[in-house]
């Protein structure tokens, strides 16, 4: 869900934006929106954007956002190029209303919302909703 509202959110500023979402403040903090490392519900992750909103993160063994990625990425159920993953799943990280502490912003000011929220059914529609919004 991340990828496509911080798509959303670039699309939205004409390019000028570049804010990454963090997968990890979604998945440990939003307790209607699945079942954090074993998937999710895409609707109510909007939903938690628009009413709780969502910091900034990246990818795993970074330091980019307030709340980068925890788990190291793995290739799960497929040969590829990463090591496989381990047997057993990893818990899902904690809610932390915290960032890390390289970075300038607090948790608070670093939460961005959604306007709105709302679901597009139909190949034909996502893509009016595409060339729309």
């Amino acid at each position: 869900a991340v990828e496509a509202m911080t798509d959303r959110f670039c699309i939205k500023s004409g390019g000028k934006a570049n804010f990454h979402f963090s997968a990890e403040d979604l998945m440990a903090c939003c307790s209607s929106c699945g079942n954090g490392c074993d998937g999710g519900f895409p609707a109510a992750a909007w939903s938690f954007y628009k009413t709780t909103g969502i910091v900034s993160g990246g990818q795993y063994n970074t330091s980019q956002g307030c709340q980068p990625y925890e788990i190291p990425s793995c290739d799960h159920h497929v040969v590829g190029k990463l090591k496989p993953c381990s047997k057993g799943e990893k818990p899902t990280p904690s809610c932390k209303h915290t960032c890390e502490s390289s970075y300038g912003k607090s948790y608070a000011s670093d939460k961005h919302f959604a306007s709105s929220s709302y679901s597009v059914r139909g190949v034909e529609n996502i893509m009016q909703e595409l060339v729309n919004n």
